[in-house]
């Protein structure tokens, strides 16, 4: 059946999109949901979107704005652009079978486009890297207006502009509160005059408004890094799915409390990760690194991908900045990311015993 048209004739009624969703709670929803975009599952999506919205309800549509920031972005523009405008309009879901037909245009439009998770691997850094402990430090103290100044000063680095650009609208920055002193539209005036469209300015604009999230801050300035170079869309292998109930185990990670509990479990059993663990993070870490570890085995891959001149760098210190915050020095963190990867059919094993456990505590 075609994946874009197989929802088409689903009259929306309580109990069709119960039959047609995901089986689960709705942190298993969430991940499902996140993980098959990211690997360009529309069929999946759209399923783990339904169960998500007899969840949540409206409250879906955050979610997604977060989703086409953080693992589309600059992958595909128009697609971002698309789907905010929707996530973040009211007036056109006039009622619940509107919303919910939108609500499976907007995931098959983020599932179905190319992807770039770098605004995740820049907040990321901002927050964590330790090289960026000195410009951390200096931007704080620094007036508003100067942040903006900075920022609008290509002859800096682009994470330091990052990291500026996140300052200067004070929105989750810590010790200041969830929003301390900014200038949200000075700022986004700033790179308008830089050239970055007006269109997606007015997104990142609506996100940032719609979730408080800084992570959608990294758009403008990865709109810079990218514009004007060669750029590419390649396809990406990524790690074949096993199914328990139709459900992917993909999506048991650490938001899921059967996910959390069968990578702790796994990292107890599997003697390869255990090994490296108690070599190279404390006892107290070790947890949280599988963790960690295992969203990179799996749950981070992106199935189609924009390449583009410095996105590896980005990439890399993102990762670096992902894992020294739970504890894992660099020289680990590759070793660390192999056994998962060698080791991912165990991994499923644990999850699916763990899933089956929890789901008969569901019913």
């Amino acid at each position: 059946m075609d994946r874009d048209i197989h929802f088409q004739f689903l009259p929306f009624s309580t109990s069709e999109i119960e039959t047609a969703s995901l089986p689960g709670d709705h942190w298993i929803a969430a991940s499902a949901l996140q993980k098959a975009i990211r690997r360009c599952d529309a069929q999946v999506a759209e399923r783990a979107a339904l169960a998500l919205y007899r969840w949540r309800g409206p409250r879906i549509w955050r979610r997604l704005a977060i989703v086409a920031a953080e693992d589309i972005g600059i992958g595909s523009i128009d697609a971002v652009v698309e789907a905010v405008a929707v996530c973040t309009d009211t007036a056109q879901r006039s009622d619940a079978a509107d919303e919910v037909r939108l609500l499976l245009q907007v995931v098959r439009l983020l599932a179905n486009a190319a992807k770039d998770r770098a605004a995740d691997f820049l907040i990321s850094a901002a927050h964590h890297h330790p090289s960026l402990a000195e410009a951390r430090a200096r931007l704080a103290v620094m007036p508003v207006a100067d942040r903006i100044a900075f920022t609008a000063d290509l002859s800096n680095g682009l994470h330091e502009r990052a990291l500026a650009t996140w300052f200067a609208t004070g929105i989750g920055v810590p010790d200041m509160g969830r929003d301390g002193k900014g200038d949200l539209t000075g700022l986004l005036a700033m790179y308008r005059g830089l050239g970055v469209p007006s269109q997606w300015l007015q997104a990142v604009r609506s996100i940032v408004k719609q979730t408080r999230e800084p992570l959608a801050l990294m758009l403008p300035p990865l709109w810079l890094a990218a514009s004007g170079s060669s750029a590419g869309t390649v396809e990406c292998p990524v790690p074949a799915t096993t199914y328990i109930h139709d459900l992917p185990l993909y999506a048991l990670d650490k938001h899921t409390r059967p996910g959390k509990r069968a990578i702790h479990q796994f990292a107890r059993e599997n003697v390869e990760v255990r090994e490296i663990l108690s070599r190279h993070v404390g006892k107290g870490n070790a947890n949280a690194a599988a963790c960690m570890a295992a969203f990179y085995a799996d749950g981070a891959c992106l199935a189609r991908r924009r390449i583009w001149p410095g996105c590896h760098e980005v990439e890399r210190l993102g990762i670096e900045a992902d894992f020294s915050k739970v504890g894992v020095p660099e020289k680990a963190i590759q070793p660390l990311r192999e056994a998962f990867a060698r080791n991912l059919a165990h991994l499923d094993d644990v999850r699916a015993r763990q899933l089956n456990a929890y789901l008969e505590t569901l019913r």
